[in-house]
């Protein structure tokens, strides 16, 4: 989806598609009015996990939207139908498994460095 794409009235468009990934993400949408009508309409989420089932999320579309996809959400498709002529924004998106990573390297410096430790021992 390309910056500032307009979407008209009940038109459901496809703003993103997640495929083939297990890294814990969180996408914002930002959507603006085209005239002076309030931002209303629905947000549609269909996940597919890998060892789990499909799960589908409808929620009401704000200026902004925030959407959660958790280590287990390996595909997603993201759906806006607007009820007036609306411009959206470029889906932005940010790691929400910072503190987990930043846990995992620690951990493995620390493993590494036991090892390290216990071999120049011998």
């Amino acid at each position: 989806m390309k910056e500032g794409t307009k979407i008209k009235k009940a038109e459901r468009v496809r703003v993103f598609r997640r495929s083939f990934s297990s890294v814990p993400m969180t996408y914002q949408l930002t959507v603006k009015p085209v005239g002076t009508d309030d931002v209303s309409g629905t947000v549609e989420v269909e996940i597919t996990q890998i060892l789990f089932r499909k799960k589908n999320l409808i929620n009401p579309l704000q200026i902004n939207n925030v959407i959660k996809a958790t280590l287990w959400d390996t595909f997603m498709d993201v759906y806006i139908r607007p009820d007036s002529d609306v411009i959206i924004e470029k889906p932005q998106r940010s790691i929400s498994a910072k503190p987990l990573i930043v846990g995992l390297i620690v951990t493995v410096i620390a493993l590494v460095s036991v090892l390290m430790f216990l071999a120049f021992l011998k």
